[in-house]
């Protein structure tokens, strides 16, 4: 749906659409629910004076489960560091998808990655670190929430004590 908006010329055909906010996929569960506040700039008008839009998810043919021991890895390690996961599984994992493809759906179908590249700050020892996922040749999957897991690493360019 639309709502109308009024403003000076000039600005106003500067805009194809205003963004109100932004859905986090991580977010997104089954019939979930989204407020948004509509904030305009100064000089435009609401005309309908339309205060909040809702936005509804449609999970229609959609479906959740939870997976145990999703195994987790690590991408684009520095060159510099020795590496072990040690959270090497994950359990109680939020997969979303169409009904037929998460029944079918097991935990190795789930790749669970830490990407060391995209960290700050890495010094020897054990850190925690975000958890990104992809479910590859699956369709339309994605895991719900944040999660976690420990990394153990070693500087080798550090000496021997």
């Amino acid at each position: 749906d639309e709502i109308e908006i009024a403003g000076p010329e000039d600005q106003i055909d500067r805009y194809k659409e205003v963004v109100l906010g932004t859905i986090n996929m991580k977010n997104l569960g089954l019939d979930s629910v989204y407020n948004f506040e509509v904030k305009l700039r100064s000089d435009f008008v609401n005309t309908k004076n339309i205060q909040n839009i809702k936005v509804t998810f449609d999970s229609t043919g959609l479906t959740s489960k939870q997976l145990n021991g999703v195994p987790v890895s690590t991408i684009n390690e520095p060159l510099n560091y020795e590496t072990e996961v040690i959270t090497t599984e994950l359990n109680n994992v939020e997969v979303i998808g169409p009904q037929k493809t998460i029944e079918a759906l097991v935990a190795g179908d789930v790749w669970a990655v830490v990407d060391l590249q995209e960290q700050s700050g890495l010094e020897s020892g054990q850190m925690e670190f975000p958890v990104k996922f992809s479910v590859p040749g699956k369709g339309l999957v994605w895991v719900k929430g944040d999660y976690q897991a420990i990394v153990s690493l070693k500087d080798t360019t550090e000496s021997a004590s």
